[in-house]
Formats: structure tokens, sequence, C-alpha cells
């Protein structure tokens, strides 16, 4: 009898030390399904936040766009009637041809950057001209500024490459951009 009943005590120690075991691994588990819960609740709102975002900065972007595209043509119309009006006068309409276009680049970059950040900037691979690339975007900035002078040394050779042209585009803008900021 001794040794059954010493044999049942310790067999009932260990079916305690087991439960105990059990309900801890399961107050665990219930703790890091609530944590994962938790996580899972905050990432959605994440999302959320981020597509309102994305489609705040569209909305905006668009809003801008459309009297920046008016006030465009307007200038375009007001350069060819006044074409014997005094210097300053044309001067200032391009003055404000480039600020069009500066604020036209920048709700651009807003927006490619908005898309990057929630995952929905478009890869569109294509066949181009790296150097012809580069030299427009060169002449781009030397129609906004002619004060600027930009030479461009590279060892491309018209060479075709693959890739996203207008992701490149901006890449190599921003680049140049930068460049002249910083002289």
């Amino acid at each position: 009898k001794n040794f059954t009943l010493e044999r049942l005590s310790d067999n009932l120690r260990l079916s305690v030390e087991r439960s105990q075991h059990i309900y801890n691994l399961y107050e665990k588990t219930l703790i890091l399904k609530n944590k994962s819960d938790q996580l899972s609740q905050d990432l959605s709102k994440e999302k959320s936040i981020t597509q309102t975002q994305s489609e705040f900065i569209s909305l905006v972007s668009h809003e801008f766009k459309t009297p920046l595209a008016i006030i465009k043509t307007s200038m375009d119309v007001l350069k060819r009637i006044v074409k014997n009006y005094d210097d300053k006068f044309i001067e200032q309409i391009n003055k404000v041809e480039k600020a069009i276009i500066r604020i036209n680049k920048m709700m651009d970059s807003t927006l490619n950057l908005s898309k990057l950040e929630s995952g929905n900037l478009l890869y569109n691979p294509e066949f181009f001209i790296l150097e012809n690339l580069i030299l427009d975007i060169i002449k781009r900035h030397e129609d906004i500024n002619p004060e600027v002078k930009i030479t461009l040394k590279t060892h491309i050779n018209n060479e075709n490459y693959y890739g996203d042209k207008n992701l490149t585009d901006l890449i190599f803008n921003n680049l140049i951009s930068n460049s002249i900021r910083s002289e």
C-alpha cells in the first residue's frame, strides 16, 4: 500500500505540475493572441491612414494642377497677344511660367512619394536611351533657368536601357536639381 500511495502521490504531483505548465502556456498563448490581434488592428489603422493620406495628396495635387494649367494657358495666350510689349513684361510672364513648372514638379514629387509609401507606385519598364533622357532633363533645367549651364560628361554613348523611364527621369531630375541648388 505504501508503495502504491507513494507512486500515486508522485503521479498526482506530476499531473499537477503538467497542468500548471499547460495553464501557463495557455496564458502565454492568450497574451500572444491579444498582442497579435492588437498588432493586426494597428496595421489596419495604419493602412487606412496611409490610404486616406494618399487619396488626400492625389486630390490636392489634382486641385492644384487644374488652376495651374489654366494659368499656364493664359500666360501662353498673353505671350502671343503682347509680342511687342517691353522685355520687362515678357520677363515677368516667363517668371510666372517657371514658377508654375516648379509647383507642378513639386506636386509630382509629392504624389510619387505618396504612391511609393503606400506601395502604389507603378513600375512600367521600357527600353529608352538614357543619354537622351538626361539631355532632355538638362534642357528643361536650362529652359527654366537660363543662367544655369550644365555640361554632361558621360560614357553612356546612346546605349539602350531597360527600366521605368518616368522614375529614371524623376531620379536624374532630382539629382540635377539638387546639384544646381548646391552651387
